[in-house]
């Protein structure tokens, strides 16, 4: 429970950011560690293809998405967190989506916007603080669970992939093809 005695549920948290790993106590690394203190389990990863990796192994809650990935070489080229996170929208509606980034151009928030990102969240002077407010909101709502259904997602021709809507679950159909196995298989997500 937080001070005003709402219940807060601990949540699931995956932070990209390709300065996650410096030396420097820069504010990923502080977000990382704040909303540890929080009470959340927060996993770190500096590469865009372990997020996309990673949806098939574990649920998070919260995707806290840095747009600018400049830093880190990535087999994903030409992408940004918030390609990233359109892709994450387009595999679950009910994934909560923060951006957490020091650039802060006009097309990506139109971005967060019309993808329906629960927050836009500039790095500078408070932006960890603000982060953590923005997670304690998010965790003071209950989780949303509809009715039990499965609906086809749209993915590449030689791949079919179904979801259970309430969790987010993807489940591999007979014809999952051998390449989308092995692009999941070597994710590097660091907790």
């Amino acid at each position: 429970m937080n001070q005003k005695g709402i219940k807060m549920r601990q949540l699931k948290i995956l932070i990209m950011d390709d300065e996650i790993f410096a030396k420097d106590l820069n504010p990923a690394v502080q977000a990382a560690q704040r909303l540890r203190e929080d009470g959340h389990q927060v996993d770190v990863t500096d590469r865009m293809s372990d997020v996309l990796r990673g949806i098939q192994k574990k649920y998070y809650d919260v995707y806290v998405l840095d747009i600018d990935m400049s830093f880190v070489r990535d087999e994903i080229e030409n992408a940004s967190g918030s390609s990233i996170g359109r892709m994450l929208r387009q595999w679950s509606s009910l994934t909560n989506i923060v951006i957490f980034s020091a650039r802060g151009e006009i097309p990506d928030w139109f971005t967060a916007a019309n993808y329906h990102f629960q927050g836009y969240v500039f790095k500078g002077e408070d932006g960890v603080e603000t982060l953590s407010r923005h997670i304690r909101t998010l965790a003071q709502q209950p989780p949303f669970i509809p009715e039990f259904s499965l609906e086809e997602i749209p993915v590449p021709a030689d791949v079919a992939v179904y979801r259970h809507a309430s969790l987010g679950n993807r489940l591999p159909l007979p014809q999952f093809s051998e390449w989308i196995r092995s692009v999941f298989a070597d994710a590097r997500i660091h907790e």
